[in-house]
């Protein structure tokens, strides 16, 4: 404390009296001639006062100054906070507001700072408490986790800066069973006779296993989608409906489809709109005419949908005499609008069929029919084909192994199974009916079958094996699935391909590896079964293809090379040690060089390239 000094220069010191204010004592501090003191012990809380004298040498005071007091300040006291109420709420629900009261001694009631906690942050996350209010009168509003149930003490602490103060309460929150969910399906228009196919859709639930969740549907207009037409399907989350509306029917109708856990529900709506549909098109076709044993050519026909696109139409096929005409030797070609059919009838069967070809949109249908007459066989041209089979484009793990009881010494096979392929380009001088036989090894029954196809179509299983399990080579015609360790074998039956003149493709790979390929035939011949002609390993059988007309005539075609001279050569019996020259040696001209000869007997070809 301090005062101004006394202009009085007979003034030697100051005397500075103090006491509680309307207290019963005084006390008075000497300080001299210094015009300020320090006080100090006073009790908190009080409200002192102060006053100073003057005095001379003699000690005699002047009049007291102005009185001043001071309230010397107290200890800070914690803040204060009511108490609140346990609250009980429904899962998925909030407290709202609950109020309550702050206070302090020392601190303004809107200075103090609130903040709350949770014993349960999985039941109640800190931020789902919220504060409001101001003052004195505050609130708080408690917000459980989304699908959460349980208990948690919520603790709201007031602070002053310094000192804190808390209250709690219990916070329960009662499980309520949540409802499904399902997700939405989108509206749906499709024609007469037709169905939407399965449309997919998702459902869910908190607490209720999804396999345990039933699913129903219904139609608002059964008339159109019976409530039996609406089929359900899937599993766990990922689940499809399919509608079928009723034949004939054409309208709208709501679809609504209901997913439930026992206790609650939960639906979506779309909407199915059936159009009339218009059936397609297909142009007559018309009938044919062939001898047995032959194709007929590739017919043309032209179909049409008002509505769908002819990308999209599918076809199908079924004969009348499936002994004549198998179903299978029924084939379509051509694409788009402009589609073909040829049909290649059973070997050595004769008779009629009437083939019918049904063009399809997905729901209505339309068909032609045209009749098939086969007239019994003529001595029709032969064709046999002989192959080497190194000769083939092959591609690894199959490969050209040497056997000197191969012909040529060489054969091919896979390394691995499934594995490998060998494929030949053979040209065939008359469309018809063609079987395959193949000159092959299949030691084991690990060792026994190849994949065939021809011109990249769907493999078949060869079993090599038909005849027996052998060391040795044999001549095997290629035959469906499956051979010899099966009733049903189809030595008697081979397997057949429709070939039309020209080049065709024909690809062999592997399946167990180590099955033997030396040579292949191809034949239009149903009656021919391979002699020791195809065993000749000297000279160099290289025939590329043998024609025999109703004549007698044999004309032999084989491949060559401009320039270079080849002979003909033949034998009466293979038995015998020489071969004889057929007419003179030829030098070619072109690729290709053909010879004919008139043939009474057997005889057996070969060509010789000389040097």
């Amino acid at each position: 404390m301090a005062w101004d000094a006394s202009p009085d220069a007979n003034v030697v010191g100051y005397i500075l009296y103090y006491g509680v204010l309307g207290g019963i004592s005084t006390n008075s501090l000497d300080v001299a001639n210094q015009p300020m003191a320090t006080v100090s012990n006073l009790n908190a809380g009080t409200t002192e006062f102060f006053f100073v004298t003057a005095y001379n040498a003699l000690r005699v005071e002047s009049l007291p100054s102005n009185l001043i007091t001071y309230t010397v300040p107290g200890a800070n006291t914690a803040p204060t906070i009511s108490s609140m109420a346990n609250q009980t709420i429904n899962e998925d629900t909030s407290t709202g507001a609950i109020s309550f009261t702050v206070g302090d001694a020392e601190t303004a009631a809107g200075s103090l700072a609130v903040s709350g906690s949770s014993s349960n942050p999985t039941l109640v996350p800190g931020g789902n408490i919220v504060f409001g209010g101001s003052g004195i009168n505050r609130s708080v509003t408690v917000t459980p986790a989304a699908n959460q149930s349980g208990t948690a003490t919520i603790t709201v602490t007031v602070s002053d800066g310094a000192l804190t103060v808390s209250g709690s309460f219990t916070l329960t929150v009662t499980p309520l069973n949540d409802p499904p969910t399902i997700s939405s399906i989108a509206n749906q228009t499709i024609f007469s006779g037709g169905t939407t196919g399965p449309i997919g859709f998702t459902v869910g639930d908190v607490e209720t296993a999804l396999s345990s969740l039933a699913l129903s549907g219904s139609s608002s207009n059964p008339s159109l989608v019976p409530n039996a037409n609406i089929v359900l399907g899937g599993s766990g989350a990922n689940r499809t409906v399919a509608v079928t509306p009723a034949p004939g029917q054409v309208g709208t109708a709501t679809i609504t489809v209901t997913v439930s856990d026992g206790s609650a529900t939960a639906s979506k709506s779309f909407a199915v709109t059936v159009n009339l549909n218009s059936p397609p098109t297909i142009s007559a076709i018309p009938d044919q005419v062939i001898p047995a044993n032959t194709a007929t050519a590739t017919i043309p026909f032209v179909i049409g949908d008002v509505e769908t696109p002819t990308a999209n139409l599918s076809l199908s096929r079924s004969s009348s005499n499936p002994a004549l005409v198998p179903n299978n030797n029924i084939v379509f070609g051509g694409s788009g609008a402009n589609r073909t059919v040829a049909a290649a009838p059973a070997i050595n069967q004769s008779g009629t069929a009437t083939i019918t070809v049904t063009v399809s949109d997905g729901s209505a249908s339309t068909s032609k029919s045209f009749l098939l007459t086969v007239n019994p066989a003529t001595n029709s041209t032969l064709v046999y084909l002989p192959v080497e089979a190194e000769s083939a484009a092959l591609v690894s793990p199959m490969v050209v192994v040497s056997d000197p009881n191969a012909s040529q010494g060489q054969f091919i096979k896979s390394l691995t199974n499934e594995q490998g392929t060998a494929t030949f380009t053979v040209n065939v001088p008359v469309s018809g009916v063609y079987s395959l036989w193949c000159r092959i090894l299949s030691p084991t029954a690990d060792r026994d079958s190849i994949y065939l196809s021809v011109d990249g179509g769907t493999e078949d299983v060869f079993d090599t094996a038909e005849g027996s399990l052998t060391n040795a080579w044999q001549w095997t015609v290629v035959n469906g699935r499956i051979g010899i360790n099966s009733t049903n074998a189809l030595a008697v039956n081979p397997r057949t391909f429709l070939l039309s003149a020209g080049a065709h493709n024909i690809t062999f790979r592997g399946r167990e590896a180590g099955t033997g390929l030396d040579q292949m035939l191809v034949t239009n011949d149903p009656n021919f079964v391979p002699d020791i002609i195809f065993s000749i390993t000297a000279p160099p059988f290289r025939i590329s293809s043998i024609e025999h007309d109703p004549a007698g005539f044999v004309t032999l075609t084989w491949p060559t090379a401009p320039g270079n001279t080849y002979r003909v050569v033949y034998k009466t019996n293979l038995a015998d040690s020489a071969w004889l020259s057929l007419g003179q040696d030829l030098t070619a001209t072109t690729t290709v060089t053909s010879r004919s000869d008139y043939v009474v007997g057997n005889r057996f070809y070969s060509v010789l390239e000389l040097p």
